[in-house]
């Protein structure tokens, strides 16, 4: 990823941090997101990331087991709920 980033370039008149507004980041576009602002030295105070980071400590099996119990409960409740 780090050759895909424009990183600021080095101020040398001008030393003090910049801030900036906000970053988002989506899905993969989140991952990126993380790694850049772990490589800058004055990252923006608001970070929104969408889309879910799945756990990165979790036995993938585990997850999509879990994943898969979640979305057959939803699905049973919203068909109790619109019939037909």
């Amino acid at each position: 990823i780090k050759d895909a980033l424009l990183l600021p370039v080095e101020d040398e008149e001008n030393t003090s941090p910049r801030p900036w507004g906000a970053a988002l980041g989506q899905s993969f576009g989140g991952f990126c997101m993380m790694t850049y602002l772990s490589l800058i030295p004055n990252p923006p105070k608001i970070c929104l990331l969408t889309g879910g980071i799945a756990p990165m400590l979790t036995n993938i099996d585990d997850v999509y087991c879990a994943l898969r119990e979640r979305v057959k409960k939803r699905n049973f409740k919203y068909y109790e709920r619109y019939p037909g």
